[in-house]
């Protein structure tokens, strides 16, 4: 009996001393696995879940420096892409967002979706040599369909243009408005000089008249014009004919007052006064002249932005699809156009980028190949 007992006995100490030990070496993993874990982890490692951050960690793409990389497109092309739109459809959805939003998204994400690609092509491509001599391999299809090199060439291409567009029509509009500015102020110093010297003028002529009612008559008749239809410069022309009337005058009373030129009423102050006279007619022109309107109008540049939206937004769905099926693809989400296409398109029913912007906030995930 006692023998029965102590043999229980020693089974159950050596059970626990097991039990004990297992519990201790679980304890020394967890603590070690833990200290590892503090002491090894990178301060750049992040989940692949986690977004990336808004600027830091994302190469930054020009369109120039995209365009360089894909080569021109062609106008024709692009029609091909947007096929079924009208010019009306374009202009509508253009006039809604400012290019220079256009722009920067645009950059961004062919950029993003143009790496992607040829980082998944160069996999093919190695994956298609290893096995080229065991069987005849088939060209895989692209790591996103529907996106092609060609489709992101002509939507770089199609961006530069709408980007130039807009360039030029901000430049021709800025000409525009420092060209009126400067011809009005041009405009109003020669007016003033011409007013003065009307004045001038007048008082030269009476001075140079005497007291014939008849001759000072005509002078204030042909100062009055200064305020009808004729205007200023017409004013001062009459005034020119009556002071050459009276240097051809022969009288002996005419000539002292005249004084041979000692007056100032010469032929070469009179010819002054003319030539004055057509460039206050010309100053005075410029208030209703139409300066040449920019080569390009506001209905191009919107056009062009429809046409970007269009194709970025083929884009943009095309990369989520094939972020649904395989999670490796990356999300090429806007920023500067989240608004726009969160309002836009929350009410379609078809899966939308626009969708997918919101249900992430806005943020954008970091690529996951």
């Amino acid at each position: 009996m006692w023998g029965t007992r102590y043999g229980a006995y020693l089974i159950a100490v050596h059970e626990g001393s097991r039990m004990n030990l297992r519990r201790d070496t679980i304890r020394s993993m967890a603590k070690d696995k833990k200290h590892e874990g503090k002491k090894g982890r990178k301060k750049h490692d992040v989940p692949v879940t986690s977004p990336a951050p808004t600027v830091p960690g994302e190469a930054e793409y020009t369109l120039d420096a995209l365009l360089a990389r894909l080569g021109p497109a062609t106008e024709e092309e692009v029609l091909a892409y947007i096929e079924g739109a009208t010019d009306e459809e374009l202009i509508a959805e253009g006039r809604q967002v400012d290019t220079a939003r256009i722009d920067t998204d645009t950059a961004r994400i062919y950029g993003r979706a143009l790496d992607f690609i040829e980082r998944a092509q160069n996999k093919e491509q190695e994956k298609a040599e290893k096995e080229k001599d065991k069987k005849k391999v088939r060209r895989p299809a692209g790591p996103v369909r529907g996106v092609t090199r060609a489709l992101l060439r002509v939507g770089v291409w199609a961006a530069v243009q709408g980007h130039d567009a807009y360039v030029a029509l901000r430049t021709g509009i800025a000409q525009q408005r420092s060209g009126r500015a400067l011809n009005q102020d041009t405009a109003e110093e020669t007016r003033q000089e011409g007013r003065d010297l009307h004045v001038e003028l007048i008082d030269a002529l009476r001075a140079v008249a005497g007291q014939k009612k008849t001759l000072l008559a005509r002078i204030a008749q042909a100062a009055n014009l200064s305020a009808a239809p004729e205007g200023l410069a017409g004013s001062i022309r009459a005034l020119v004919a009556i002071g050459r009337e009276m240097l051809a005058d022969p009288s002996p009373a005419m000539k002292l007052r005249l004084a041979d030129g000692e007056s100032g009423v010469t032929t070469e102050y009179l010819d002054a006064c003319e030539e004055t006279a057509g460039r206050v007619a010309k100053a005075e022109s410029v208030g209703g002249a139409v300066l040449p309107s920019p080569e390009v109008s506001q209905a191009e540049v919107d056009r062009w932005d429809g046409i970007n939206l269009v194709l970025l937004e083929t884009v943009i769905r095309a990369f989520e699809a094939g972020h649904r099926v395989n999670p490796t693809v990356p999300r090429v989400l806007p920023i500067s156009l989240r608004t726009y296409f969160t309002k836009t398109k929350r009410s379609a029913k078809s899966t939308e980028p626009a969708v997918a912007v919101a249900e992430a906030g806005g943020k954008r995930e970091r690529d996951d190949d």
